[in-house]
């Protein structure tokens, strides 16, 4: 115990030095680039219903379980809806875009800085900062930053609590340490249920089993047990009552939202988002683009063992939460697209560690495969910039191209065709990325390719949440389509 608190002293100490300047300044960044597009229209229904649950705690009838202006249940537990309604009560009184997704956008900027604090702490600085940008450079986490639903919440807490498992495993937990962990999940469940506590003991029973661990000696010491009875105490005060009121309705919408969603239908799940198993194993690779391109290298680092030996131990830690979600997820009847955003950060500590904490053989596999890949994409970002620039978009391309991507495409086009000042910008970082990636390549200086990664991840998905989406939820919203009419027809009749 007495190594654990000098541990944790020493993370401490390493948080509370770089956090008072870093991670401020950190969490600006953050909070700037998730913020991009967080006034864009709600489209489709979840957003639209989330903000009437939203307006009924707001205006303090529906604080136990909040009810939609048609009366039906908020299907989830109540906590984001609580703080996007004390936000809103504060604000004036009536949710709009802005004040509903800002309680996520804030989430958000959390789980870059744990990510950054996690990193440096067990790898080095610059691995720490490397994951933070690989991290907002990654679609499926950032286009979820300005959406006012739960999951941005609930991961916040999952991967707080998932950080401090690492310690606890291999040193034994403090008290302190003991407390938060299991407050982080308590409130992860009062997020989104209990998937919020099996996922972290998912993943670390398979880190034991991975770094060939008594489970058994595990479960035997007193903190596991401590830490899942404050989290049971502090969701408890809720559930009891919500599964008392209304009859016991909500008693099917918890079992439809967990076992219904885990269950296939023939086993009396819902049947509802069935696909097939490999989803989300699809969606993960998908939603980290440009940095799918590295997984065979770092699946080739981890099986040559190519990581120095004394970060070894913290990658597979991380590596373990990964295999835990998708092995969950893809197991579950109901397969999401956001069901892949609580593996993200883990995801970026572990490329970042691509180009910081391999060893220094010259002959390595992984090394290769990484620097390959990292001129695959330059060209490729190159390749995309011209084709836009010049050709104004391939026929290739539009032919082969489904509608709704087509539209996003056609945003871009228009951008680029008028020479936009934004677009222009866009074009700059992305060419100076290439130029940097192409530049740590031959030099051998791997975080300045990453950088140069980072770079063309970030415009990348601003590209998208700060422009695409924000243009096509207008195009799709009915109010905006109404102005447009009236605008045409004038007095006409239609």
């Amino acid at each position: 115990m007495g190594g654990a608190n000098a541990d944790l002293a020493k993370a401490a100490h390493m948080t509370l030095g770089i956090s008072r300047v870093t991670a401020l300044i950190a969490f600006a960044i953050a909070i700037v680039i998730l913020a991009q597009g967080i006034s864009a229209p709600f489209v489709k229904d979840a957003e639209p219903q989330a903000g009437q649950w939203i307006q009924d705690v707001a205006e303090g009838r529906g604080l136990l379980i909040p009810r939609d202006y048609y009366g039906e249940l908020a299907r989830k537990p109540p906590l984001f809806y609580w703080t996007a309604g004390a936000i809103v009560a504060m604000s004036g009184g009536r949710v709009d875009e802005v004040t509903a997704r800002v309680a996520s956008t804030v989430a958000g900027a959390v789980v870059a800085i744990l990510a950054l604090i996690w990193a440096a702490t067990f790898l080095d600085i610059s691995s720490g900062w490397i994951s933070f940008l690989f991290l907002l450079g990654s679609y499926a986490f950032t286009s979820r930053g300005t959406l006012a639903l739960e999951d941005m919440m609930m991961v916040a807490f999952m991967f707080g609590a998932w950080c401090l498992l690492y310690q606890a495993i291999e040193k034994g937990a403090a008290r302190a340490t003991m407390i938060a962990i299991g407050v982080a999940l308590g409130l992860g469940i009062l997020s989104k249920g209990p998937v919020a506590i099996v996922i972290p003991a998912f993943g670390a029973l398979i880190y034991l089993l991975m770094t060939r661990r008594s489970i058994v000696a595990q479960i035997r010491r007193p903190w596991p047990w401590i830490v899942a009875a404050i989290a049971v105490a502090i969701s408890l005060p809720w559930y009891i009552p919500a599964l008392l009121a209304h009859g016991g309705e909500v008693s099917r919408i918890i079992f439809q939202e967990n076992a219904g969603h885990f269950l296939p239908a023939s086993a009396g799940g819902t049947g509802e988002a069935a696909r097939p198993f490999y989803y989300i194993a699809i969606k993960m690779i998908g939603g980290v683009t440009p940095l799918n391109f590295f997984f065979p290298a770092l699946a080739v680092a981890f099986i040559t063992g190519s990581f120095v030996s004394e970060v070894r131990k913290p990658l597979l830690f991380q590596a373990s939460f990964v295999i835990a979600i998708v092995i969950f997820f893809s197991i579950a009847s109901a397969k999401r697209d956001d069901y892949v955003l609580p593996a993200v950060p883990s995801l970026a500590i572990l490329f970042a560690a691509l180009f910081t904490s391999l060893r220094s053989d010259s002959n390595l596999i992984a090394r290769r495969l990484r620097d390959t890949a990292a001129i695959i994409v330059a060209l490729v970002a190159v390749a995309a910039i011209a084709d836009l620039s010049l050709a104004g978009g391939s026929e290739i391309l539009m032919r082969n191209i489904n509608p709704i991507d087509l539209a996003a495409v056609g945003v871009c086009l228009g951008y680029a065709r008028t020479l936009n000042i934004g677009f222009v910008a866009a074009a700059i970082a992305i060419l100076s990325g290439a130029g940097l990636i192409s530049y740590g390549v031959l030099r051998r200086e791997p975080p300045k390719t990453a950088i140069g990664l980072a770079a063309i991840s970030i415009v990348g998905v601003l590209t998208f949440t700060a422009v695409i989406r924000p243009e096509l939820s207008r195009m799709r919203r009915l109010k905006f389509a109404a102005a447009d009419i009236s605008r045409i027809a004038g007095t006409k009749p239609i």
